[in-house]
């Protein structure tokens, strides 16, 4: 399982067109979280946390149908734990720096110490359900 995860996690980080993709989808989220008013700064984290989660499956998919990966006897039970640990990896820098952001422009220290707990229950539950699509 975590050769499967690793080879994933890998393969996107080798794959520029996939990285910059990711990097443009959190620059966007962050511009609009800057761009609409503060009070809606924490809703649009979760918003954007659950779309990141769903932007990572489609990496994912890609790397699964892969002849590589394809040629290698993996069963479904280990596919379906990797999938979920992959997406919840991939997913949750992004997460953490939105929610970094939606902290410092709201002013929400004790929002701030939160994130991180909060992050890591949403991004877990998000790939748990994301992984569920398999």
């Amino acid at each position: 399982m975590n050769g499967l995860v690793e080879m994933c996690l890998k393969s996107e980080l080798r794959n520029d067109k996939d990285v910059d993709f990711y990097l443009k989808t959190v620059g966007e989220c962050i511009l609009a979280i800057l761009a609409f008013p503060p009070e809606y700064g924490w809703l649009l984290w979760f918003v954007f946390s659950i779309m990141i989660t769903n932007f990572v499956w489609i990496f994912w998919q890609e790397v699964i149908k892969d002849p590589f990966v394809c040629s290698l006897p993996w069963l479904p039970e280990t596919k379906g734990v990797a999938v979920r640990k992959a997406i919840f990896l991939m997913a949750l820098p992004g997460q953490l720096f939105l929610g970094v952001v939606v902290a410092v422009k709201t002013h929400s220290w004790l929002g701030a110490l939160g994130i991180v707990p909060i992050t890591i229950l949403i991004g877990y539950f998000t790939a748990k359900r994301v992984s569920l699509k398999l």
